[in-house]
């Protein structure tokens, strides 16, 4: 079980969207959830997104300042993924 940063529900690993923190110190989309690295866990929703960025919280699970230009990667891949699902 792991918990989305945004709304705080507690849900399967595989329900969740990952994001890591790689090496070099950057954030990555983790779709698979298996690149090595902290991780920090999201509902797979706008909803959960908007809570996220207003209170930045992917910042706490990995251990660093996230830019605000990743949440917008993450909205961008929601859409992506809903076009794939069409």
């Amino acid at each position: 079980m792991r918990t989305c940063v945004g709304c705080g529900a507690r849900r399967r690993k595989w329900d969740l969207l990952r994001c890591v923190r790689v090496a070099n110190g950057t954030v990555a989309i983790d779709p698979e959830g298996k690149r090595p690295g902290r991780g920090g866990y999201l509902c797979p929703s706008r909803e959960c997104l908007e809570k996220a960025r207003k209170r930045n919280g992917l910042s706490r699970p990995l251990k660093m300042r996230v830019p605000p230009e990743f949440y917008d990667r993450i909205a961008d891949y929601f859409d992506e993924q809903a076009l794939e699902a069409e």
